[in-house]
Parts: C-alpha cells; structure tokens; sequence
C-alpha cells in the first residue's frame, strides 16, 4: 500500500494538468503501472524490477521481463505502445504515465519493463562522431558523418573565394579555393604593375637603371614611366681593316672587309686588309746607286744609307788602291784629272793625260737633302751637265695624327699615329684621339633627361634639343591624355568624378591616389526611390528614401479603400450587401451588389 499510494497520487496530479485525450492515456496507463509495481517494479526509477530486479535501487538484475507478464520486451520497448500521448518530436513515447525518461526522449515506461540504462539517444548517429564535430570549417569539402566509420571530407568543386583581390574566376579544387591570377602586365619595365582589387590594374611609374636599344645603349633610366635617355655604346677598334657596328641582342660586331690601308711601315707599298690585319708588301728600293754607301731600310724611318769602307772603283785610270772614304771612292797616285763636274767621268788617257767621260743622262749628280723638314730632291745629270735642283716640298701635312719625316732617297713620310689627343673638328664628339692616321672622337650624349624634346647633334654647333608633342605622363593620375608641349608635359583631360547617383554629389580627383570621392547629396535631396508608391522621395545619408505612401480611397460607396501597387490603386468591391443609397427617393433598402448600388 505504500508502494501503490504515491504512484495513483502522481498520476491524479498529473492527469489534473493534462487534456481529455491525455486524461484518457494516463489512467489507461495507470493500471498497468500499478500491477507492475505489485510484480516489484520501481515506477519512479522507471526500471524493470521484475524478478532479479533489485526493487530499492531499480537496477536490472535480469532479463528486461515485464513482472506481471513474464514477456522480454527488449531495451526502449514501451509495452504501451497503444496508448495515445507520444511525443511527436522525438517518436517516443513521452506519456508521463508510462514513465518516459524526458532528459534522453526514450520509453523507460516501469510497466512496459523497459531497461532505463540501456536507453538509447535518437541523435546518436553511430560510434566515432557527431555532426557537429565533423564541420572542419573549410568551404571546400563536404562534412559528413558515417556511422561506424566516423568523419569523412570529400572536395567538392563548388565556386568560392579565396580572398585575393587579384584573382578571378575562384573555385574549388583538391579542398582548397583557388582563383585564376589577374594579367596587368604592360611590358614596360619602367612601371610596377599591380592589381587593384578592383578587377583593374595600376601601373606606377619607377626609376632606375632600364634598357632602350638592348646591348648598344647604355645609362638609360626609367622618366615618368618611359626608358629614355642613355647612349650608343662605342664599338670603335680603332681598326680601319674592319666595319664596326652594334646589334642590339649581341652588342658590338667587327666584320673584317678588304681595302687598302697603312699599315705603318715605312718599308711597305701597296697595304692591304687581310683577315682584319692590314699588311703591306716589302718594296721600297733604297738603293741610292752608290758603291759606298751601304742600303737598307727601317719599318719606323725608312730608307737608310750608311757610308761604307770597302775597296771600290774611282773610274780613274791614273789611281791606284781605290777606297770608299766618307762615302765617296778614292784613288791615290797618277794625275789629278778631278774636274769637279759630278756628270763625268775622270781618268788618264794613253798618252797619260786626263780625259773626262760625260756619264748617262739621269744620273744623279746631287744627293736629295732633307733640311728643317723640307725635303729638296736630287739634280740629275743631261748630256755630262749637272741640272737644278727640283722644288723643295715641305713634309708637314698639317694631320696631327701622323708622324712627318723626311728621307733623301725616298721624300717625305708620314707615318699614322695611335695615340695622343686631337680635335676632329666635330661638336659632337668628345674625347678625340688619333687612331690609325685620323683623329676620331666619341659621340657625346645630348640625352637631357627630358621626355618632352627631341635630342639631336648639329656638327658645328653640338647638342640640340627641340621641343616635341609626344604622349608623356605628368604623374598626375587625375588627368588623362597627358601630352607634351613647351618642353614640358603638359596634364591632359582633367578625370571627372560623376555623381554615382542621385543621392551623391560629384567628387574630386586625388592628385595621390587618382582615385575620385564620393560625397553624399544634403539630406533631403529629392530623388526617386523607385517605388511609384511613394511621394515625395529624398536623400538620407545616401540613400534615397521613400517619403509618403499614396493613400488609396474608395472610390465611391460601393467600394472599399485599395492598395497601390506600381504607381497604380486598387478599386475593391464592397460586399454584397453593403448599406448604399442609389440617389433615388423612390426606393428603399438600397445595397451594394458586385460593385453597384441597386434597390
């Protein structure tokens, strides 16, 4: 009895509390409850306390045995599944009369002789996972969880964004989110190119060292965003066997050529280049015609006669032990038969007197001379007299890049010079030196860093710089179209800054950034939201709001007040039946029907 009395007296209190039909369940419920807890079963515990059941703990000790029917009805089986009062949002039965564990949502009804330990959670999706727990909180694959395998990831292919602003076109592949990368290249390496997030570029003008002309221009830098300036490498060898030239993927070129040339021996005719060498032919005749003088040339002076001491022929018959002396053959003994005439021949005749040969015309009867670098050539025999002497030519041929000298058998020689500064007499070189007999200089740079001339040589004058109208860059980016005049790069079309909408302002330019402002129109602008519902619009911190709505009024008594919808009012019918008067005296009763007023 005091087993059976707190479990009626629970389900009074209960049933008190609940509806007819939930009335109905719990006292069809409570007699099994109390047979069960007359078999030994701990309703409060919601365990089966059948046999084996420890009726003080409510422990199963056995078997999930209904006591009063001996029936095994298995772990979160309610023996009362016909009564009414499940709980519909788990699918167990929540009849608080058949003992239903509320905390788990399982059956644990004490008449049913469910197993309360062994109740199972119906959100429980298998060992290893929750759903909740799988989220590895990346976009790019698909979370699931399997029961009895736990956690699984699969990519997917789904459009995403992997938060690069220089990206486009993102999705997702191999589990992660990858975007195509944006192209702002411009090919001029006097600009940083870079995206601007935007889905535009921005190319910032840099400095520094650039290339114009590849190999053969050198010192160029990068002005404004443009290679300018720099000048032609000097491929000069100073080798006039050969053409110099410069190509701008290998730099300068020497090709050999075949012309004359000197090649700055004085014991050489007929120079000639040769696989990029000039060479000359070894001709030169030294020979001055005279037995006591010993002949010979050197490359650097040319023909040379050194006065001998050997035995020689004074052609007079009257000597004897004829030697060459200071350079001339000399006898001793006999007559002297010198008539001192150098176009004849002295000796002794048979009789043992002298007799002179007139010797053959052109001989040479005085020597050439060279004196304060004039060279006086020789006088020559005709007919055994002795001619003048020729003009005298002066040696100096006013090039300061050849050596002058004069020699008596051969004239005056210039030999060309490799060293030592000149002037070519060309304003736009500088630098001069003699090479190869000619004074040449290097070009010199008129490049005066300015993109807005054109730079040029005159000979005479040098360096010229003649204003241009090319397209330049001011550094401004709000002007467009920038073009060069005066000399200088003049901004062209200012950017315009247009009101986005009708709730801003126009905007200025940043002269730093380029980029234009955005000002908000006054608050109370009026505008147009859009919506032909409403009047009276106007701009709020932005935005264009709309203002009054249009009131739709019935139109007469047998219609009701309308709604606006596209600028344009419903016109309801009042219902049938409605209280009207048709304006006429004669009737009565009158009322509303489909819109008309009738009697």
């Amino acid at each position: 009895m005091n087993r059976i009395a707190p479990a009626v007296w629970c389900l009074v209190l209960v049933s008190a509390c609940a509806s007819p039909a939930s009335q109905e369940a719990l006292f069809a419920d409570s007699a099994d409850d109390i047979a069960d807890t007359l078999a030994g079963t701990d309703v409060l515990a919601g365990t089966d306390a059948g046999p084996g059941t420890d009726a003080t703990t409510g422990t199963d000790t056995g078997p999930d045995t209904d006591a009063t029917t001996g029936t095994d009805v298995g772990d979160n089986a309610d023996a009362d599944t016909a009564a009414p009062g499940s709980d519909a949002s788990t699918g167990s039965d929540a009849d608080a009369g058949a003992g239903t564990d509320a905390s788990t949502g399982s059956d644990a009804d004490a008449g049913a002789g469910t197993d309360a330990s062994a109740d199972t959670d119906s959100n429980d999706t298998g060992p290893g996972c929750v759903p909740a727990d799988c989220d590895d909180s990346n976009l790019c694959t698909d979370d699931a969880c399997v029961p009895g395998t736990g956690c699984t990831h699969t990519n997917n292919t789904i459009a995403c964004d992997d938060g690069k602003p220089c990206t486009s076109g993102d999705k997702c592949t191999g589990g992660s989110c990858l975007g195509t990368t944006e192209s702002c290249s411009d090919g001029d390496a006097c600009t940083i190119d870079s995206c601007d997030g935007k889905g535009g570029c921005v190319f910032t003008p840099t400095t520094g060292a650039c290339s114009t002309g590849g190999l053969c221009v050198t010192g160029a830098t990068c002005q404004s965003g443009t290679c300018a300036g720099g000048q032609q490498a000097d491929c000069d060898d100073k080798n006039s066997c050969t053409t110099d030239s410069c190509a701008s993927d290998v730099g300068c070129k020497h090709v050999n050529i075949a012309a004359s040339c000197d090649d700055g021996n004085l014991c050489t005719t007929g120079d000639t280049c040769s696989g990029g060498a000039c060479v000359g032919a070894i001709s030169a005749n030294c020979d001055d015609g005279k037995v006591c003088t010993t002949d010979s040339c050197l490359p650097a002076s040319g023909c040379s006669n050194v006065n001998n001491t050997i035995a020689c022929d004074d052609g007079n018959s009257c000597s004897t032990n004829d030697t060459c002396a200071g350079g001339t053959c000399k006898g001793t003994g006999g007559p002297n038969c010198d008539d001192s005439n150098p176009c004849t021949l002295d000796g002794c005749d048979s009789n043992g007197g002298c007799k002179h040969t007139a010797i053959g015309d052109g001989s040479v009867c005085v020597d050439a001379t060279c004196s304060a670098g004039v060279w006086q050539g020789a006088s020559k025999c005709t007919a055994g007299v002795c001619g003048s002497a020729p003009t005298s030519i002066p040696c100096d041929d006013s090039n300061v890049c050849t050596g002058d000298t004069c020699n008596p058998i051969q004239g005056c020689l210039h030999s060309n010079l490799s060293t030592g500064a000149c002037d070519d007499g060309n304003a736009c070189t500088n630098s001069d030196v003699c090479a190869s007999g000619s004074c040449k200089g290097s070009k010199i740079s008129c490049d005066d860093s300015n993109l807005c001339t054109s730079d040029g040589c005159d000979p005479d004058t040098g360096c010229t710089h003649s204003d241009n109208t090319t397209s330049c860059n001011d550094s401004n980016p709000c002007t467009t179209v920038d073009v060069c005049s005066g000399g200088n790069c003049v901004g062209g079309t200012p950017v315009v800054c247009s009101a986005s909408d009708q709730c801003h302002q126009a905007g200025v330019c940043d002269a730093g950034s380029g980029t234009c402002s955005n000002p908000n129109a006054s608050n109370g602008t009026g505008c147009d939201d859009g919506d032909s519902c409403t009047t009276s619009d106007t701009c709020q911190t932005g935005t264009c709001t709309g203002g009054k709505l249009i009131v739709c009024t019935a139109s007469d008594q047998c219609h009701v007040p309308g709604t606006c919808s596209a600028g344009t009012c419903s016109n309801p019918i009042a219902s049938n039946g409605t209280t009207c008067d048709d304006g006429d005296a004669c009737t009565q009763s009158d009322t509303c029907q489909t819109g008309g007023c009738v009697a």
